[in-house]
């Protein structure tokens, strides 16, 4: 039995390390062929807010994937207001964009997309 157990672990570590390259992520700046997007919705502004009055910038960084979805969605910078950051943030997950890449290979990489929250401009 142990011996099936570090046979299934080796196998599990040849298996991640042989894509090694497509597991790494990178830095925005890292990249030679930088992402671009391709379906970038806005965000609803939620009424709650709108009716409070409140305004700000939200800055989203995603995880884009080698197929150019996003993979992962966090707030790198808070408007102040959850519900503000909330509705940047799921609108960040629904944007696509052209892959990455890094030597001539699709990679993921961290981008950062900033959205306003202004009752002046809509």
């Amino acid at each position: 039995m142990r011996k099936r157990a570090v046979i299934a672990l080796a196998l599990i570590s040849v298996i991640l390390t042989s894509g090694c390259s497509s597991l790494r992520t990178y830095d925005f700046e890292e990249v030679d062929v930088k992402p671009k997007p391709v379906y970038a919705p806005k965000p609803e502004y939620p009424e709650e807010a709108r009716s409070a009055e409140m305004e700000g910038m939200v800055v989203i960084e995603v995880l884009v994937n080698t197929d150019g979805y996003v993979a992962r969605a966090r707030v790198a910078e808070s408007s102040g207001y959850k519900v503000l950051d909330k509705a940047a943030k799921e609108a960040a997950r629904d944007w696509e964009f052209t892959p990455a890449e890094k030597d001539g290979e699709l990679v993921r990489v961290w981008v950062d997309i900033p959205f306003n929250f202004s009752l002046t401009s809509g």
